[in-house]
């Protein structure tokens, strides 16, 4: 078979040639110029951006019969051997399959042999960093103080992994991700060498895909033109690489908006059904939620959306703001950290959409605070607890965050009654009788501060307020119950405080029967120690028994 991959026909065999690494490539050059070459090197970065290409250029330099500019001229013997893979001077080692102390012996050994028609015998060892330990330290002198015929050129994708004293005795060339003009560029310069037509999005899209490789790029490339001959376009590219419009997404997020719970369903079975990875849809879905941010704070050049996405973001309909879409952002990210330990990750993938569309919109607090509040900011909502059976009436209110700017949740749902904003804290007068009213309410915005108090205060009923202290009976609780929400009474101080404008004093009272507060008086030999005292100081608790 004597087809070639497009990354291994289109290689570059100069200096030149490499795409987005000038910063590599000038300084080889000059220190070929300045006969300043090291005798070792290390080049690191992601895969398929030029590391392993970048030696063999270098080899090929160094060994070149004619070299002309600082460029190997890619004609002579050594280089046509090098090119091949066939010298005998140029040794390629991988890394992963030779990673032993063993075979660093035999290398160590043959460094001693002079090259055979070069200049210079070179190592090139890729995925360097696969190396064993013992092995890397057999390495450590020969690295230092090679012979002066022997250079050694080192590649990886992961430089943590390698040893401080391997890095130190190399000079180290970091090379970056190709960014997706580079990569576009690239691909239009082969298809035209090709004689392939081609549209400039589809290749933008394989760019995206290829996350940076340019051997990524072209290996897609490869797979489009197998599949549609001599025509490379987008809705060719879009079904091959299983990348879904952003149409589908832009639906998805409407259904969100509006708490569409069975479209939300029924779509998500539709693309899973048509056999879309699950991990490229969130990943797409992740991108597409952040260019709808991007082009929410004006950044509509790099959001990278279709118009029909942009005209709705800028419409009526979007009741999104940035701050929503970042929360949006924040959940799915975790969600796609988390995915590849998921045993049902369709079942997990509706449960992350129907969490999306329950979430509330964001509000600014300048609207709250100039009283600029949409309607469906306040509402009264009736629940029923399951456990304990009981009705209660809470009211949702936002909840207010120090800084200026930030954005604070609301409910969407509206219910025509509306409740009026909080007292201000000028205001001094209140009863009790307001307080019972909105208790259930203050419990439930205890329990998101702290859990263990909202679930003591549970059964709590609010009995006696006079001169501001406030008198709180508790059914059926414990001494430990008791110590704690009296150490903890500043939290739900300050709540009543936020809520009602008025600094109270809470006191708590117990209607237990005695023998259930009284402490055992017994305590087990060697309490008294120290140590023992600090940790049930330390933990609040007490004994027992």
């Amino acid at each position: 078979m004597s087809y070639q991959v497009l990354s291994r026909k289109y290689r570059p065999q100069l200096f030149e040639d490499v795409v987005g690494q000038v910063h590599v490539s000038r300084t080889l050059q000059n220190a070929l110029k300045l006969d300043r070459v090291a005798h070792g090197f290390m080049f690191t970065g992601p895969r398929g951006v030029g590391k392993t290409t970048i030696a063999r250029i270098l080899a090929k330099s160094l060994n070149c019969s004619d070299a002309k500019d600082d460029n190997p001229c890619s004609k002579c013997t050594n280089c046509i051997e090098i090119t091949n893979g066939r010298s005998m001077d140029v040794l390629e080692i991988d890394g992963a399959s030779n990673r032993g102390i063993d075979e660093i012996r035999e290398l160590r050994e043959a460094v001693k042999y002079p090259p055979t028609t070069g200049k210079y015998r070179i190592y090139i060892i890729d995925e360097v960093h696969m190396l064993t330990g013992p092995a890397f330290n057999a390495l450590l002198k020969t690295l230092e103080e090679p012979p002066p015929h022997v250079v050694f050129m080192m590649a990886t994708t992961d430089p943590q992994k390698v040893p401080q004293t391997i890095l130190s005795r190399t000079q180290r060339f970091d090379l970056k991700r190709l960014n997706i003009n580079d990569i576009v560029d690239h691909l239009k310069n082969i298809l035209t060498l090709e004689k392939i037509k081609y549209d400039e999005e589809s290749l933008k899209l394989i760019a995206k895909k290829a996350d940076g490789s340019m051997r990524d790029s072209l290996s897609l490339l490869d797979q489009v033109i197998s599949y549609s001959g001599d025509l490379v376009e987008l809705d060719i590219v879009r079904e091959i690489l299983g990348v879904l419009k952003d149409s589908v997404y832009l639906e998805l997020l409407q259904d969100v908006t509006i708490s569409d719970n069975n479209s939300i369903i029924g779509n998500l079975s539709k693309i899973i059904e048509s056999g879309y990875s699950i991990t490229d849809f969130v990943s797409g879905f992740n991108n597409f939620i952040r260019n709808c941010l991007l082009a929410t704070v004006g950044e509509n050049e790099a959001s990278e959306l279709s118009e029909e996405t942009v005209i709705w973001l800028q419409g009526s309909d979007c009741i999104l703001e940035s701050m929503d879409l970042l929360r949006i952002l924040d959940i799915s990210l975790e969600f796609e950290s988390k995915l590849r330990y998921l045993q049902q990750p369709k079942v997990a993938l509706e449960a992350l959409f129907l969490k999306l569309s329950a979430m509330d919109t964001s509000v600014s607090i300048t609207q709250l605070l100039n009283g600029d509040i949409p309607t469906s900011v306040k509402k009264t909502e009736v629940t029923k607890n399951p456990i304990k059976s009981k009705v209660k009436t809470k009211t949702i209110q936002p909840v207010i965050e120090n800084k200026a700017d930030t954005k604070v949740a609301k409910p969407k749902n509206v219910i025509s009654e509306e409740v009026k904003p909080s007292v201000s804290k000028q205001e001094k007068n209140i009863s009790i009788e307001a307080i019972q009213l909105k208790w259930n309410y203050i419990i439930e915005s205890l329990d998101k501060i702290n859990t263990k108090t909202a679930q003591f205060l549970d059964e709590s009923e609010v009995k006696e307020l006079q001169n501001r202290n406030l008198l709180i009976l508790l059914k059926n609780s414990n001494g430990f119950e008791l110590k704690s929400l009296e150490k903890d009474s500043s939290m739900l101080e300050k709540l009543l405080s936020d809520e009602f404008g008025v600094n109270l004093k809470v006191k708590y009272k117990s209607n237990a029967p005695k023998q259930t507060q009284k402490k055992t008086k017994v305590k087990p030999r060697n309490t008294e120690h120290p140590l023992f005292m600090k940790v049930i100081e330390t933990l609040d608790g007490e004994i027992i028994r």
